[in-house]
C-alpha cells in the first residue's frame, strides 16, 4: 500500500456486508462534504457546522435511493484529521452498492483496508501502536483482549515507550556532552551514575518484555496438546473440558488416529486444545502416521498436558519422572483407585489427579495453565501483546546490553553513543516515528475496509 495521495477522497462501508437494519458509509478527504452534497437532498451540507447530523435523501438524476442521516465532521479534529462524512442508511446490499457506485462516479475512490486509520496515523492523530490497537479492538473476542487493546488505544503502551525514550535521551545527553567538548577534555560522568540511569530504563523495559507471553495468550490464545500412551483417557478429557462429544471414545487402545481440536476460554485466555494419537510402538501404518502427527504437534504447541493412567502407573515411578518445561502432568482414572493409592499419588508434587470420566477436578488443569502463563504479573498494567513490538523491544534490550558493557569496560564515548542511538531507533520503530512504507503496508492491510 503506497503512502496516501492526499488530494483524493475515499469512501467505504463502515459496517459488515449483508442485509441489516442499518448500514453506514464513511467518506474522508477534502471533497467528502461537497461530493456528498451532490447526492444529498436536504440542507446545504457545505454550510453546516461540524459535528452535526442532518436528515434528507440520497438522490441522483431524480432517482431517490434512500432516506438517510448524514453526519458532518470537519478536520482537523476528526478521526483521520480530514473532513469526514458518515452516512447512515438502510442496510440493504442494493442500497449500499448503489450508493458506493454513485460516489465512485463522482470521483471518490474506494478505500483500501485500514486506509482511514492509516490516514489518522500519517496525519499524527495517533501513533503506530494506537493505530494497531484499532484492529485489536475490532477482533477482541473477550474481556481481557478488549482491555489490552483499549489500554493501547488510549496510549498506555505509548507512554511507556516515551518514558524509555526520555531515559535514553537523558543518558545520551550525558555521553555526548563529553563528545561535544572533547577538546576541553571533559570526561564521561562516573560509571555508577550512568549505570543508575540505565537501571531505571531496564526497570521499565524488562517487565514489559516479560509480559509478552501473557499478552499473546490473551490476544491470540495458547495452543495445548494432550499426549500420553493409548487409552489413558485423552479423548475423554478433551470432551470433558470442551463439554461436548468432540472426540470418539473407545476402550480399545489406538482409537484416535488424527488430531482433534477444540477451544475453551478460561479467565480471559483462549486455550486451543488438541487431542492426539497415543504414543507407542506399532506395526499399524495408519496408527504410526497418527503417532508421527502427535510428535509434530508436540513440537509446535506452546504447552503440553502429559496424561498418565493411574491404574497402571506406580506412584514411585512418577516421583522420579522428569517433567519438561511447559508441561503439566495429569494423572487420570482417580475414580478407579483405592483411598490408599490416592494418598500415595497426592504426595507427588506437580501432579494433578483427575477422573475424566467423572469430570472430577478437571478444572484444575486450565486453572494451573493460566496461573503459569500469568505468573506473578498483574493485568492492571500495560501488557505487550504484539510480536512486532516485542521484536523491536528485544532489539532495544540487545543495544542496551552493549551500552552497559561499554560503560563497564570504559569504552570510548563514541561507541557508547552509537549503541544508545541504535536503541532509540528500535523504539522509534514501535511508535512509528521511524517507519518504512513496507511496514505500514503490512500493518494496515490487516484492517477491515472502512476502518
Amino acid at each position: 500500500m503506497a503512502i496516501l495521495p492526499w488530494e483524493d477522497t475515499i469512501v467505504a462501508p463502515a459496517t459488515a456486508e449483508g442485509s441489516a437494519a442499518l448500514a453506514m458509509l464513511r467518506l474522508s478527504g477534502k471533497k467528502a462534504i461537497p461530493l456528498t452534497q451532490q447526492l444529498f437532498q436536504g440542507k446545504d451540507l457545505r454550510k453546516q457546522p461540524t459535528q452535526t447530523i442532518h436528515l434528507g435523501y440520497l438522490e441522483k438524476n431524480g432517482e431517490v435511493l434512500d432516506e438517510v442521516m448524514v453526519g458532518i465532521f470537519r478536520g482537523p479534529k476528526t478521526y483521520t484529521g480530514e473532513d469526514i462524512v458518515e452516512i447512515s442508511l438502510h442496510g440493504s446490499p442494493y442500497i449500499v452498492r448503489t450508493a458506493m457506485k454513485w460516489f465512485g462516479e463522482l470521483g471518490a475512490r474506494t478505500a483500501r483496508p485500514g486506509e482511514f486509520t492509516q490516514r489518522a496515523f500519517l496525519n499524527k492523530k495517533m501513533d503506530l501502536t494506537q493505530a494497531e490497537s484499532v484492529a485489536d479492538l475490532i477482533h477482541a473476542e473477550h474481556k481481557e483482549a478488549h482491555r489490552i487493546a483499549l489500554d493501547q488505544r488510549k496510549g498506555g503502551l505509548s507512554r511507556k515507550i516515551t518514558r524509555l525514550k526520555e531515559g535514553l535521551i537523558e543518558l545520551a545527553a550525558q555521553v555526548e556532552l563529553s563528545l561535544d567538548f572533547s577538546e576541553e577534555d571533559i570526561p564521561l560522568p562516573p560509571s555508577s551514575e550512568l549505570m543508575a540511569r540505565l537501571g531505571k530504563i531496564e526497570q521499565i523495559l524488562v517487565p514489559l518484555l516479560d509480559s509478552f507471553l501473557m499478552g499473546q495468550a490473551f490476544k491470540d490464545g495458547v495452543s495445548v496438546v494432550l499426549v500420553g500412551k493409548p487409552n489413558t483417557g485423552k479423548s475423554t478429557l478433551l470432551n470433558a473440558l470442551l463439554e461436548e462429544e468432540k472426540a470418539l471414545v473407545s476402550p480399545l487402545p489406538g482409537t484416535t488416529r488424527d488430531v482433534i481440536e477444540g477451544e475453551i476460554l478460561w479467565e480471559g485466555i483462549k486455550i486451543r486444545l488438541s487431542d492426539t494419537a497415543g504414543i507407542r510402538e506399532t506395526q499399524d501404518p495408519l496408527e504410526q502416521m497418527g503417532v508421527d502427527r502427535t510428535k509434530e504437534k508436540m513440537k509446535s504447541s506452546e504447552w503440553i498436558i502429559q496424561l498418565v493412567d493411574l491404574k497402571i502407573t506406580q506412584a514411585e515411578k512418577l516421583k522420579h519422572m522428569k517433567i519438561p518445561p511447559k508441561t503439566i502432568l495429569v494423572g487420570n482414572k482417580k475414580d478407579k483407585l483405592s483411598p490408599k493409592e490416592i494418598q500415595a499419588f497426592q504426595k507427588i508434587p506437580k501432579l494433578i489427579l483427575i477422573s475424566a470420566t467423572e469430570k472430577e477436578n478437571i478444572e484444575a488443569i486450565p486453572k494451573l495453565l493460566v496461573q503459569n502463563i500469568k505468573g506473578k504479573k498483574t493485568i492492571a498494567q500495560s501488557i505487550l501483546s504484539d510480536s512486532r513490538h516485542y521484536e523491536s523491544l528485544s532489539q532495544t534490550k540487545k543495544a542496551l546490553i552493549q551500552v552497559k558493557e561499554g560503560i563497564q569496560e570504559d569504552r570510548s564515548p563514541e561507541l557508547i553513543a552509537t549503541d544508545i542511538r541504535e536503541a532509540l531507533q528500535h523504539l522509534g520503530m514501535i511508535t512509528g516515528e521511524i517507519h518504512h512504507e513496507e511496514l505500514l503496508s503490512h500493518i494496515f492491510s490487516r484492517f477491515c475496509i472502512g476502518k
